[in-house]
């Protein structure tokens, strides 16, 4: 970067595209009390920094005052500092002039150039005329940018005194800028941020997303980063900022963390008091055996930094001892970090089973395949069998096809080709992967190979392809009866390392009894038994499944149970390290999000899983059109959704297919796309002779082409039957749009304020008052979602955002956007009561 150019500010366009309009309008007389908030390290001082030059650039004058934690004690500090310097540069003709009219300004600062002011008086008479002083001082020097920094460390006369300026600004040439931590600390900073969100502008800046850590990183390093450093550098850091740029020249070494980063947050944790500490500390030694995370990774390395020797040692004894013998491999790191305070025979124990358990674990590449070189060089053919499994597995969740199917290949010139469970990996990876001509191909030759094979794994494979080609055909009812068959002899199979038999028929057998209508059977096998051994034989099939059951919750309308069950699994994938999974629920959780009208974070859940694309991945490539035309759809603009026709409407996967082609239906009519539209409509009724949820879909879609009522009751009535209570919502008032039906349209709100559908639930509320339908006082309870109601108790006992946010270890804007969904759910005089309902019912909540 060339000397004297101004650095980049990396992912704040925004909020300096707001600083730009603000001084703007103070050049036109209009100015303004801005708030840049945030938690440290997240670049305020910097931001501030950046509307300085560009105010000077406008010819401003700019104050910067910088508060202190040593100085907290010293009244006006800051602002004392920023006038004093100021005063300095001025001529001595032009500032002696100004102050001769400004006694009062001498109360807060002593200068040869100031008349004394009168003496005596009410005190607090007098603190109102030095405050007037100091306004009318800032309007003699305007156009004018006064900058207070860290006001998390100033007294309260200074916050006072900002506040007061404040309010002076929409009448003149300057604005006055404050920066400060989130939450606010002290009574008097929060009221400032409270007046400031009600009448003046609050930046509050959020961490980087992976894009944009990504720029940083490119910036600082001179090249773009690696996958794998920009994976680490987002895992560690957590998108702020000062960390990134602190870490990047240590990273990958792992070096010490730099002072800036230890001392920064040595400061945070030493402000917790001793309960607070006691439980960090505990999360800093549990690692991932908690469910409680610390927002920042950094916080709880920190602080296990921070910990002596025998703390620790006290902290992994106790663990130890909580975990005990139910989960060897969480265990044994405790049982090692505490030492002398366990029994020695107890750890050896604990050791002996990890070490054996970890045999079957899925581990990095490098050491499966250093393993794999060891059992070569013995001859050990069973164990490269072994080996050969878990590296097809870890090749094709990190996206690469070809070297996941050579390792099945590899394993299967061991086993020979009737090995089931090389069989049942490839025809996973090939489902994942392979085009549908050499799909095809593949489930012939394991329908030749296995047909006269007795074994009840062998029968189980063989059947799960019949029914794999049968729904491939378009034959859903003849697929669901062979994966019937393939789910009873998958049962048999004993060995837990064969989770990966039955895995197959179970994933498609959900779908294809969703398009049976038989959305309650499909919820029942979505209720699996998630044993341990399947997470580490094929990591994805435990999430897979569940992710299944998030999609059949849409179809029933609890797009909340949906969400949470979806935040933890994508808590669990990242922590694992399944880059495609994580990707595919990404793409999944920012379809729900964009149904409920939450379009930014829906994009934003897109923009992230689009960062592992780097292979063609069946799955991954059908859930990102579906959420980005459910985003377009959303957002009002249908036109914009991504087109869909090359890839053609075919169903594969039932439910990823349907959910797709549900979307792109409804946004084609949206956009009087009715060509599209036809043609969805008429593979959904192909596919509807042996699949009835297809053909009341393509009822709904033709009701709706041709405003056929009729035709939309009745699909709306037999969605209703097959248990999608949301679709039954939707296509039931897509009826009374057409003719108006007082107690569908109440029903419908009804179920849509139940999903949290906002765009479904401002479309009703449009119909109900222009038909004149009131719209009666609902209770909430059972409206809100567990993390909904624990907001809005708080809300109700008088805590800000920010502090919310804080004891819950969430960031302010997703506080926020919890309170806009608690706020959909509910009409207005509910929304004017829910402050108080909630404190008042803390308990059942």
């Amino acid at each position: 970067m060339a000397q004297g150019m101004e650095p980049r500010l990396t992912g704040r366009d925004r909020e300096t595209a707001t600083l730009a309009g603000i001084l703007a309008d103070a050049e036109r007389g209009t100015g303004r009390l801005v708030l840049i908030c945030g938690e440290p390290g997240i670049g305020k001082t910097r931001l501030a920094e950046h509307a300085a030059r560009a105010a000077r650039d406008l010819g401003f004058a700019v104050l910067n005052g910088q508060a202190d934690p040593l100085q907290t004690g010293l009244a006006y500090a800051p602002v004392v500092s920023a006038l004093r310097t100021h005063l300095d540069s001025l001529p001595a003709r032009t500032s002696t002039e100004m102050l001769r009219g400004l006694p009062d300004l001498g109360r807060l600062i002593t200068d040869p150039r100031l008349p004394h002011p009168a003496p005596g008086g009410d005190p607090a008479l007098n603190r109102t005329r030095m405050f007037e002083a100091v306004l009318r001082f800032v309007q003699l020097n305007a156009p004018l940018l006064l900058i207070v920094d860290d006001l998390h460390w100033a007294d309260d006369g200074t916050i006072e005194l900002v506040h007061y300026l404040g309010r002076g600004t929409g009448h003149g040439q300057f604005v006055v800028l404050g920066t400060c931590r989130t939450p606010p600390s002290g009574q008097r900073l929060t009221d400032l941020a409270t007046l400031v969100r009600r009448n003046g502008t609050e930046l509050v800046l959020q961490p980087l997303n992976d894009s944009d850590l990504a720029s940083l990183l490119q910036d600082l390093l001179g090249q773009p980063p690696h996958q794998d450093l920009l994976a680490e550098m987002s895992a560690r850091t957590k998108g702020v900022p000062l960390f990134v740029r602190a870490l990047a020249p240590v990273l990958p070494g792992h070096g010490p963390l730099p002072a800036i980063v230890r001392d920064l947050v040595l400061g945070r944790l030493h402000a917790l008091d001793e309960p607070e500490r006691a439980i960090l500390d505990l999360i800093a030694v549990a690692g991932r055996e908690l469910t409680y995370r610390v927002s920042h990774p950094l916080y709880a390395e920190v602080a296990y930094a921070d910990l002596t020797e025998s703390e620790r040692r006290r902290l992994h004894a106790r663990l130890a001892t909580a975990i005990g013998s139910d989960n060897v491999l969480a265990a044994a790191p405790h049982y090692r970090g505490a030492g002398e305070l366990v029994d020695t025979q107890r750890a050896i124990d604990i050791f002996t089973a990890a070490g054996r358990r970890a045999l079957d674990v899925v581990a990095a590449p490098e050491a499966v395949e250093y393993r794999l070189t060891i059992a070569e060089a013995d001859g050990d053919m069973g164990r490269q069998a072994a080996l050969h499994v878990q590296l097809a597995v870890l090749e094709s969740e990190r996206g690469n096809p070809q070297s996941a199917d050579e390792h099945v290949i590899a394993r299967m010139s061991l086993t020979g080709n009737e090995d089931v469970q090389s069989t049942a990996l490839r025809v996973t990876i090939a489902a994942r992967h392979w085009d549908p001509d050499r799909i095809r191909t593949l489930f012939d030759q394991v329908d030749a190979t296995f047909r006269d094979d007795p074994r009840p794994e062998a029968q189980s494979m063989r059947h799960c392809v019949i029914g794999f080609r049968a729904a491939f055909a378009g034959d859903f009812g003849a697929a669901h009866r062979s994966l019937l068959i393939a789910g009873r002899y998958g049962d048999q199979v004993s060995d837990d390392a064969g989770m990966i038999v039955p895995f197959n028929p179970l994933r498609m057998h959900i779908g294809i009894c969703v398009l049976l209508g038989q959305i309650p059977k499909a919820m029942e096998l979505a209720e699996f038994d998630t044993r341990n051994s399947a997470t580490f034989v094929l990591p994805s099939a435990i999430y897979s499944l569940r992710m299944a059951r998030t999609a059949l919750l849409y179809f029933t309308g609890d797009l909340h149970g949906a969400l949470t069950a979806l935040d933890q699994d994508l808590a669990d994938v990242a922590a694992i390290g399944l880059n495609r999974m994580h990707a595919r629920m990404l793409a999944h959780k920012a379809h729900l999000l964009a149904e409920m009208g939450q379009t930014e974070d829906a994009s934003r859940c897109v923009e992230q899983a689009q960062q592992w694309r780097k292979a063609h991945e069946n799955a991954l490539e059908h859930g990102l059109q579906t959420a980005t035309a459910a985003i377009a759809l959303a957002c009002g603009h249908p036109e914009r959704a991504p087109d869909m026709n090359a890839i053609g409407f075919t169903i594969r996967e039932p439910l990823i297919s349907t959910l797709r082609n549900l979307v792109a239906a409804q946004t084609a009519i949206a956009a009087n796309d009715l060509a599209t539209a036809r043609t969805i409509t008429a593979v959904m009724r192909e596919s509807g002779r042996t699949a009835p949820l297809l053909d009341v879909l393509a009822d709904r879609f033709t009701g709706l082409m041709t405003k056929d009522n009729e035709l939309l009751v009745g699909a709306a009535r037999r969605l209703e039957e097959m248990g999608a209570a949301l679709l039954a919502a939707q296509t039931a008032f897509e009826a009374a749009e057409i003719v108006p039906d007082r107690d569908v349209i109440g029903r419908c709100l009804e179920q849509f304020q139940r999903s949290g559908v906002t765009p479904w639930i401002d479309r009703a509320r449009r119909l109900a008052r222009a038909h004149g339908i009131s719209q009666p006082v609902r209770k909430t309870d059972g409206l809100l979602s567990k993390r909904e109601a624990e907001i809005v108790r708080f809300v109700g006992h008088g805590l800000s955002n920010a502090d919310i946010a804080a004891r819950l270890f969430l960031s302010t804007r997703t506080v926020e956007t919890h309170l806009r969904n608690s706020y959909r759910k509910l009409d207005i005089t509910s929304r004017l009561r829910l402050a108080q309902w909630a404190a008042k019912h803390e308990d059942e909540l």
